[in-house]
């Protein structure tokens, strides 16, 4: 398989912007509660003006401060609880997708018009045939993903239809596509309170699906 030109731009400012806010919110929430903290816990060494036990003035650690601080941190730890199920639940999805279609793999028919489209077909082992009635092609997979082609779809297509059916789900497969859907969607809905990320990821599957396009055309 060859290298395809990458068009990422969504994917990596989804990515920056993504680990900048949440970044930035754990840090503001462990800064007040480095200074806060112990000045509530030992209020009898607090005073006026800033001190080796109260770093800040005492009258900024009223109750109305721990408020906003804590729903600042109620957000942090939300927003990664969030994200460890939703990238955990894709995680399980793809290894059960990945069993159905090992437990449906068919060898390669012979002969085939395959061979000249994929040289040594037959041992590339992110090639999985399955035997399927449906026209499919799809790739499958996060740190090892796999292309996926139905039988059916094999005696369909002619030789050139399937060499940019390959070449386009190939694209996915070498820049790791599924695993940038599922942090570009994970991420999104971690960081809830900032939606213009859930349009960075829908233009990052865009970005995708242009990007094997091109490969193929």
């Amino acid at each position: 398989m060859r290298r395809g030109r990458s068009h990422s731009r969504a994917f990596f400012s989804l990515l920056v912007f993504g680990l900048i806010v949440e970044g930035l919110s754990a840090w503001l929430a462990w800064d007040w509660a480095a200074q806060v903290l112990p000045c509530r816990l030992h209020p009898a060494q607090a005073v006026f003006g800033p001190s080796d036990a109260c770093p800040i003035p005492i009258a900024l650690v009223g109750r109305d401060t721990f408020v906003p601080a804590l729903l600042l941190a109620s957000l942090v730890v939300s927003s990664v609880v969030v994200f460890l199920l939703s990238f955990g639940s894709v995680v399980l999805a793809t290894f059960r997708a990945r069993q159905a279609c090992a437990r449906h793999r068919v060898p390669l028919p012979s002969p085939f018009p395959i061979e000249a489209v994929v040289p040594n077909a037959r041992r590339a082992k992110w090639l999985v045939v399955v035997g399927d009635d449906s026209l499919s092609a799809y790739c499958i997979g996060l740190l090892r993903p796999w292309v996926v082609v139905s039988s059916r779809l094999l005696e369909e297509l002619s030789e050139p239809g399937l060499r940019a059916v390959l070449e386009h789900e190939t694209s996915h497969c070498h820049r790791h596509d599924p695993l940038r859907a599922a942090l570009a969607g994970s991420l999104a809905r971690a960081l809830f309170f900032v939606p213009s990320l859930g349009d960075l990821a829908k233009a990052t599957l865009a970005e995708n699906e242009i990007s094997a396009d091109a490969r193929a055309v």
